[in-house]
């Protein structure tokens, strides 16, 4: 059911604050183990069976992944935005503004974060890392996942005014790129869920701030 602010628009609800709430915790519980050490048994086990999957999944994210590829994906995001465009002109703007401020802010976000725990990719971890076509070897740090939280950061911004087939294909786009990440040999599952994390945090607080500005704009007659 789609929430109307009292100008007509699309609005963002009361569900906003739920996800700030569910990011702030998954970042804190999250942060906490990635500060601890190093990845444990368990982590490193989901990490190797994405990273190197059984047969059909290897074959599915073996046909995304060019599309998750710098060129693959700049063309993918163009694309997109022109859909948009076509499909949803009359929210088009807003719909692009709160998206847009929703991957800024994650990423700002994710990068404080990973100042602060600042753990190692899987490479420093593990000396069998599959890279599968990476243009490079994974560097700097792992915790959390700027492209996951960049990714769902944007769905959360822009799922007011999106309806439901674009609404499924943010969710599926955005654990696409968060299991590629892994498939890539770039993050352990604790850095995607991370990343998951900052991105509902950040897509929650522009949503929040977008509907209060907007209730504090002026009528005019």
């Amino acid at each position: 059911m789609e929430v109307l602010a009292t100008d007509g628009t699309p609005g963002a609800g009361r569900w906003p604050w739920s996800a700030i709430a569910v990011g702030l915790v998954g970042l804190v519980v999250t942060a906490s183990v990635a500060a601890a050490g190093p990845p444990g048994s368990a982590e490193i086990a989901v990490f190797r069976w994405f990273n190197d999957p059984p047969r059909l999944l290897g074959v599915v994210t073996g046909l995304v992944n060019p599309l998750l590829r710098p060129v693959g994906l700049t063309v993918l995001i163009v694309a997109v935005v022109v859909l948009l465009f076509l499909t949803r002109r009359d929210v088009f703007r807003p719909l692009v503004t709160a998206a847009s401020a929703a991957g800024i802010l994650a990423y700002v976000i994710d990068n404080v974060v990973k100042v602060v725990v600042d753990r190692g990719r899987p490479p420093a971890y593990l000396p069998d890392v599959l890279f599968h076509g990476y243009p490079t070897d994974p560097h700097g740090t792992g915790y959390p996942s700027s492209h996951t939280a960049v990714t769902v950061a944007i769905v959360v911004g822009a799922w007011p005014w999106l309806n439901r087939p674009w609404r499924v294909a943010g969710v599926v786009a955005a654990v696409a790129i968060g299991l590629n990440r892994m498939y890539v040999g770039a993050h352990f599952p604790l850095d995607i869920l991370g990343g998951v994390s900052v991105g509902l945090a950040a897509g929650g607080i522009v949503l929040v701030v977008e509907q209060r500005s907007r209730r504090t704009q002026p009528v005019i007659a």
